[in-house]
């Protein structure tokens, strides 16, 4: 019985010494406190704030984190902490701006507006296709024989002579 109650006096001892260590209750931030400030810190990073004409009607009063559109350029702008730093080391941080895709083609009107060379496939099979197949595409598989500069020639205008028929359509 002596050896237990030592065992336990020691622990005690131990728990003692550690226990002014430990952060008190009235030092830490409870769930709720933590979540509250994290929330605060997330919700406070960005504030839009409107729209301006153009960059010179930025407002001076404007706070950290405040966003506007200028309007002449499309840009947002956030105001930084500190008065410097930014694109143009004003304070003011481009974030960035409209971007018009009207001019790109749309799937909508590609389709039908173009031969379809390639179709979407499984896997490629490397030895089945003909090299007839593979020109006309009426295989699933593709022929992956390497040509050399002359047989490509030779394969788009002919065998005749390249020179020959630069010549002949000059004349």
């Amino acid at each position: 019985m002596r050896t237990e109650v030592d065992a336990n006096t020691s622990d005690i001892a131990a728990i003692n010494t550690e226990l002014p260590t430990l952060a008190k209750a009235d030092d830490v931030y409870t769930k709720q406190e933590t979540d509250t400030e994290i929330n605060n810190k997330l919700a406070g990073v960005y504030k839009y704030k409107g729209s301006v004409d153009t960059r010179n009607d930025l407002p001076t009063s404007a706070e950290a984190g405040h966003v506007y559109n200028v309007k002449d350029t499309g840009i947002n702008w956030a105001k930084l902490p500190t008065s410097t730093g930014g694109e143009l080391n004003d304070g003011w941080d481009a974030l960035g701006e409209i971007i018009d895709l009207s001019d790109y083609a749309t799937e909508a009107w590609a389709n039908g507006r173009f031969e379809r060379k390639f179709t979407k496939k499984t896997g490629f099979n490397f030895d089945v296709a003909s090299t007839a197949q593979a020109k006309a595409g009426t295989s699933d598989a593709v022929t992956a024989t390497p040509k050399t500069i002359t047989t490509y020639i030779d394969d788009k205008i002919g065998n005749a002579d390249p020179l020959q028929e630069f010549n002949d359509a000059l004349n």
